[in-house]
């Protein structure tokens, strides 16, 4: 787990790249720009990075060997994705033979219809949503192509519940990319998301989902303000919480993609539906005083919960003082579950998640015992708290 901060001068100069309109590039050594090359990588925007830089003329200001480390990471994303790309289409196409409805989430989804490049974003697997009741003919038409789940059993984990992990990793036996991770339900964790997993519509997600095509094979993508929503809760989720910079600027690409084509109303009245306007509130935040992005006039304060919980108070502390901790978003999680005992049982939950989910965690992670990895986990998180405690009752309120 990192923690880092927004005074790092190369994080300030890898912003201004992506979301200014004139960055200005200094004139620095060797070690400065092998730790800006570093920090890009750590972000995972070193695509995007390089991408902007070269569109506005300023890659030449790089020194020659470190202009080339930059492209040649470009270049291996590229590669890599249009592969995953070649290789994900006959998957695709046999879900589509058998009638199987099928969505791209987040990655390959994301190079493909938000990014201008596919070389912008790198990824090492394919999040796939499909229909729970369709999960076990799934598993037999991956099983035909070659696929098997290699952190569980697909007629086991149906039973997982709701708001736990809802998603099964298949690997080709031939050990050839692509990892698919197939997905039936949006949310995907192993901390428990009772608050708001239950309530996320899931029908409403394919029915307004667009209608896109790899090539010649015919997908479907989420819908502008479904993906919004997802993204948000996505970058929230404990083991992210803003912690890396390209979960930023994948909400950015979507609100410069679609613009004023998003309907803003949508996304308030579902977000309150699926019980998810805080987070989406609080990533939207965060993502206007990262990037300053162009929201529309009050839809923060639509967003925006009644009262703002300490916890909720202390997260924010900590993302506008640049702390990104990854396992931070715990704190936004702990609110959404009101009273002593819904607390206390969250807590609990965290620690010792039901059987079943630590079961597949053990396939996932077979070298550590899942109760272990969430006891590590919440250790962690209460670590970087402490180091942080001083500055916070220092502090001023942001929210």
């Amino acid at each position: 787990m990192k923690m880092t901060s927004s005074n790092d001068p190369q994080l300030r100069l890898i912003k201004e790249i992506l979301f200014g309109t004139s960055p200005r590039l200094p004139v620095a050594d060797d070690a400065f720009w092998q730790d800006f090359i570093a920090q890009c990588q750590r972000e995972r925007v070193e695509g995007a990075v390089y991408y902007h830089l070269k569109k506005m003329g300023l890659d030449v200001a790089l020194p020659a060997f470190w202009r080339e480390n930059l492209a040649g990471r470009f270049r291996r994303n590229l590669v890599a994705n249009l592969t995953l790309r070649h290789r994900l289409k006959p998957v695709l196409a046999g879900f589509n033979a058998s009638q199987l409805d099928h969505l791209l989430l987040k990655g390959l989804a994301l190079a493909e219809y938000l990014y201008p490049s596919p070389g912008m974003r790198g990824m090492s697997d394919v999040d796939v949503l499909v229909r729970k009741d369709e999960l076990l003919q799934v598993n037999a038409c991956l099983a035909v192509l070659g696929y098997r789940a290699v952190d569980g059993d697909a007629a086991v984990a149906l039973a997982n519940p709701e708001g736990y992990l809802s998603s099964l990793e298949y690997h080709r036996v031939d050990r050839m990319p692509p990892i698919l991770h197939v997905h039936w339900h949006p949310v995907n964790t192993s901390v428990p998301a009772e608050a708001f997993a239950p309530f996320f519509d899931v029908d409403s997600l394919w029915d307004r989902a667009a209608i896109v095509r790899l090539d010649d094979v015919e997908t479907k993508i989420l819908s502008p303000e479904h993906l919004l929503i997802y993204l948000c809760e996505h970058a929230l989720r404990v083991n992210h919480s803003f912690d890396r910079l390209i979960l930023i600027y994948d909400i950015v690409r979507l609100l410069d993609t679609f613009g004023d084509l998003i309907d803003w109303s949508a996304v308030v009245s579902d977000a309150g539906a699926f019980h998810l306007s805080g987070l989406v509130y609080f990533a939207l935040k965060q993502v206007d005083y990262d990037a300053d992005a162009v929201l529309p006039e009050g839809i923060l304060e639509r967003l925006r919960p009644l009262r703002i919980t300490w916890e909720q108070r202390m997260f924010s502390r900590l993302q506008q003082r640049g702390l990104r901790i990854r396992g931070g978003s715990y704190l936004l999680y702990l609110s959404m579950n009101k009273g002593p005992s819904k607390k206390t049982r969250f807590l609990l939950r965290s620690l010792f998640p039901p059987g079943i989910i630590r079961r597949q965690r053990r396939e996932a992670h077979n070298t550590h015992r899942p109760s272990r990895l969430e006891r590590v986990r919440i250790f962690e998180i209460a670590a970087h708290l402490v180091r942080v405690l001083p500055g916070l009752v220092r502090g001023r309120s942001v929210d």
